[in-house]
């Protein structure tokens, strides 16, 4: 994954320019027809890194 510390705990660099947030085994809803207003749901799980990089660009 991302490299990040405890599992929803976000990690962050030394340099204070990345910050890595590793999400492991989370549930959520599995619904592949959406948006259809008919579309089955089924409970599933998932894991995932987000990471935030920063930039000296201003905002």
């Amino acid at each position: 994954m991302g490299g990040g510390g405890t599992a929803g705990q976000p990690e962050s660099r030394p340099d204070g320019k990345m910050i890595t947030l590793d999400m492991k085994d989370v549930p959520v809803i599995d619904q592949p027809g959406w948006p259809a207003l008919d579309a089955v749901a089924a409970p599933a799980r998932m894991t995932f890194a987000m990471i935030w990089k920063a930039s000296d660009d201003p905002v």
